[in-house]
């Protein structure tokens, strides 16, 4: 996010206050990328029909299922982006006296809000898994 606006003529952000951001941006990204990962293998766990774990396929149906696959997943990041977004606001309104140093612990905020999120989705998931698991499930295969 802050590489992408470092020499934006149009949004004028002075040389110091750049390091807090890429800092910031470098503190939450990781936990962006993890819960974006557990979406993805969350709907492979909850819509196994739509994952096709060999060779893709090609066609305007593969087309279409990947725009909605894209699209659903940018909504389920934008729901859970809300809470650690509003917190990380507070957070930085509250030290809004450090200037652009306030983002820095903001998005320790917000980190450690994704923290807790990745764990809860980690939980349901992992409870969702268990059962439809075949050995965790008692489904024994024929002998």
């Amino acid at each position: 996010g802050t590489t992408a606006i470092w020499y934006d003529p149009e949004i004028a952000i002075s040389d110091p206050d750049r390091l807090p951001l890429l800092v910031a941006g470098m503190m939450v990204l990781p936990f962006i990328n993890y819960i974006g990962l557990m979406l993805f293998n969350g709907a492979a766990i909850l819509f196994p029909g739509w994952v096709s774990p060999g060779a893709t396929r090609g066609g305007v149906d593969t087309l279409g299922q990947n725009l909605l696959t894209a699209v659903a997943y940018t909504i389920a990041l934008l729901i859970v982006l809300l809470v650690p977004t509003v917190i990380a606001g507070i957070v930085w309104n509250a030290v809004e006296d450090w200037s652009m140093w306030g983002a820095v612990p903001g998005a320790v905020a917000a980190a450690a809000a994704l923290a807790l999120e990745a764990w809860l989705l980690s939980l349901w998931l992992g409870g969702i898994f268990e059962r439809i698991d075949p050995p965790t499930a008692g489904i024994e295969s024929p002998a």
